[in-house]
Order: C-alpha cells, then sequence, then structure tokens
C-alpha cells in the first residue's frame, strides 16, 4: 500500500512542491504518473512551477510547463514563476521562460517586471 500523494504539509505543500524545490526530476515524474496535478497551490498559492522556478531547475521547469502548469499564474505575492527568476537571478529559467510567451508585465518581489532586467541585464530579446 502506497502513501496518499495528495498529503498536504504544514503550509500546503504537496510532495511534488518538495520535489521542484529539491531539483528531483525523476521524484516529480513519480508522482505526476501517480496523478499529482502540476497546478495544485500551496497555503501562499505557489505552484511547483514555482518552486523549480526560484530554485533554478531548468529540467523540472521544463517539466512541470510540458505538463501544463499555469504558466502566468500568481501567488499572494503576485509572484509569478517568471518574476521568481527574475527576483532569484535565475537567467536559464527566465530565458525558457520568456521564450515560450509568459507574461512578462508582472511585478512580483522585486518589483521589476521581465523587461526592467532586461534592460538591466541587456537581454535583447525580450525588449525587441
Amino acid at each position: 500500500m502506497g502513501a496518499d500523494i495528495i498529503i498536504l504539509d504544514n503550509v500546503n505543500n504537496t510532495a511534488l512542491h518538495l520535489a521542484a524545490s529539491s531539483v528531483s526530476v525523476y521524484i516529480m515524474k513519480l508522482l505526476v504518473d501517480k496523478v499529482i496535478s502540476v497546478n495544485l497551490t500551496n497555503t501562499n498559492d505557489s505552484l511547483p512551477l514555482n518552486f523549480s522556478a526560484k530554485f533554478g531547475d531548468l529540467e523540472a521547469t521544463k517539466f512541470v510547463v510540458e505538463r501544463s502548469a499555469a504558466i502566468n499564474s500568481t501567488n499572494i505575492y503576485v509572484s509569478t514563476p517568471l518574476s521568481l527568476a527574475e527576483c532569484c537571478a535565475v537567467l536559464e529559467i527566465f530565458h525558457y521562460l520568456t521564450e515560450i510567451s509568459v507574461h512578462s508585465n508582472n511585478c512580483g518581489d522585486c518589483k521589476n517586471t521581465a523587461l526592467h532586467l532586461a534592460a538591466e541585464r541587456e537581454i535583447v530579446n525580450i525588449i525587441k
């Protein structure tokens, strides 16, 4: 008998949230194969995608995006996966999310949009 994969911790994180933050794509695949949704939110309305974007794992980010994660969702701090990647200076994920047409006008915790970061770091493809 297996564990209940939908059980939540004290801030309503699922095992998928924690796997996304610890950069364990293998575990993420096992959980999704068990039918856990990539769009379950925690107490702060954060998705596993927010965790993978913030903690800088491109493979984990692509994994949840390819499984229809809500790429433009905001948490209670109005942070999106893109703004979290920007705040944490995870440029590889920032580039990936902008390439797949994530909305870039939301300000998150850092109070900057993707355009602000693009101007500051000379990321031409976002400005064009």
